[in-house]
């Protein structure tokens, strides 16, 4: 079955406490093993950690069709150097040739194993093919709503 957790933990303030790389560590064993692809990134960065130039990895995803394929562990870098995710979509798929574009209207997720998207930096939608990801999401924050169904439209 394929379903949607949202996450929308938020400390005292109503500030999202969840990081990308909190929900990637999570799913480790099974998104290491899949091709990764960031199709959309509105993000702010620690310069300390962040050695590139964070809007131009932005425009560079905007106008690549299938957005920036990047590696596990090079997503993982990346997660640890942005300080907050304002939006963004990130698909782990079986091949290179799943990989969606980022089309208004359509599924995106619908040919990849696992989806995250950042929603105006304060939820995440985590898209998965399997109950067991989901189920490990759901069990590891507070604030969690379990969707089961079809994916998310963009």
């Amino acid at each position: 079955m394929t379903g949607i957790v949202e996450v929308q933990d938020k400390d005292t303030k109503g500030f999202l406490t969840v990081e990308l790389g909190d929900l990637l560590r999570i799913i480790e064993p099974r998104g290491r093993n899949l091709i990764w692809s960031i199709l959309d990134l509105e993000a702010r960065s620690d310069p300390a950690k962040f050695k590139g130039d964070l809007a131009a990895m932005e425009q560079q995803i905007k106008l690549s069709p299938n957005g920036l394929i990047i590696g596990w562990d090079d997503l993982l870098t990346l997660s640890d150097a942005l300080i907050e995710v304002l939006d963004g979509v990130f698909v782990g798929c079986k091949d290179r040739d799943s990989i969606p574009r980022l089309i208004p209207g359509d599924e995106v997720f619908s040919q990849c194993e696992i989806g995250i998207e950042a929603v105006d930096s304060s939820m995440w939608r985590v898209y998965a093919r399997e109950d067991a990801i989901l189920d490990k999401i759901s069990a590891a924050f507070r604030e969690v709503t379990l969707v089961r169904g079809s994916p998310p439209t963009k």
